[in-house]
């Protein structure tokens, strides 16, 4: 609205009980000039005093900030719970349809597109795509590997405890060896070169996709030489195309979206 000297209140919501209002007019060439800062309450009533330029700039910074923090903790509060909760659907799909082999091999893709998503696309709808398949994936992959290895020897084998031990040996490895890698191609100080980090994120997972596609059957086998994790016979012959499983997990990513 315009007041009798010709000036313009601004009102900015921040996504608290207040919204800063900015006091602009029109300079000599016809743009808008920002004056002055204020505060208000959500109906918009102008409370306090007027401040200078330089306080407006500092409040616009601040505002801003505050906002963008807000919005990554609620997004990463909702993808943490999902990282937790998908692994219930994962287990649950590979012991009834897919078999372990399968629900990891589709974990890992379904990761690497998500990293690959973060890379190509830089907006918040490309990161949440992002996150949802880094989820999803996540919850293919993390039980079904884990209950791999428990399988490697009979129950009461004490050789299980060495294999968890070299299992969770490898996980920190990849854990201390991801973040220098990552860090390395994009941590540069310029925050949009972090894309880079994604594509060594998403390239990583299509190696591992390649080596268990290779050397599943060889050396993922019980103490009789059976191959573990395969399609349960008695599965329907649907849930195992293809498609089918493309066209479930995109109708399932859009509905979390």
């Amino acid at each position: 609205m315009k007041n009798p000297n010709s000036e313009i209140v601004v009102g900015l919501d921040i996504g608290t009980t207040k919204i800063c209002v900015f006091v602009a007019k029109l300079n000599e060439n016809k743009k808008l000039e920002i004056i002055g800062f204020g505060k208000a309450e959500s109906h918009g009533v102008l409370r306090g005093e007027v401040f200078n330029i330089d306080k407006t700039c500092d409040a616009i910074k601040l505002a801003t900030a505050q906002a963008q923090e807000q919005s990554g903790y609620q997004i990463q509060s909702v993808y943490v719970g999902f990282l937790y909760a998908t692994p219930i659907l994962g287990g649950y799909l590979a012991d009834r349809y897919l078999g372990k082999r399968k629900a990891i091999a589709y974990g890992a893709f379904l990761m690497a597109l998500g990293q690959f998503a973060l890379f190509l696309f830089h907006h918040q709808t490309g990161l949440l795509i992002g996150l949802v398949l880094l989820a999803l994936g996540n919850g293919f992959f993390k039980p079904n590997i884990s209950a791999l290895v428990g399988q490697l020897y009979p129950k009461g084998d004490r050789r299980i405890d060495s294999a968890y031990t070299i299992f969770y040996m490898g996980i920190n490895v990849g854990g201390a060896i991801g973040p220098i890698i990552c860090g390395l191609v994009g941590d540069t100080g310029h925050p949009e070169d972090f894309k880079w980090a994604f594509l060594a994120g998403g390239i990583a997972m299509v190696i591992s996709v390649i080596v268990q596609y290779l050397y599943h059957r060889k050396y993922v086998v019980d103490p009789n030489q059976k191959v573990l994790g395969m399609t349960p016979e008695n599965a329907p012959s649907s849930w195992l195309n293809p498609i089918n499983m493309v066209m479930g997990l995109t109708a399932l990513s859009a509905l979390i979206s």
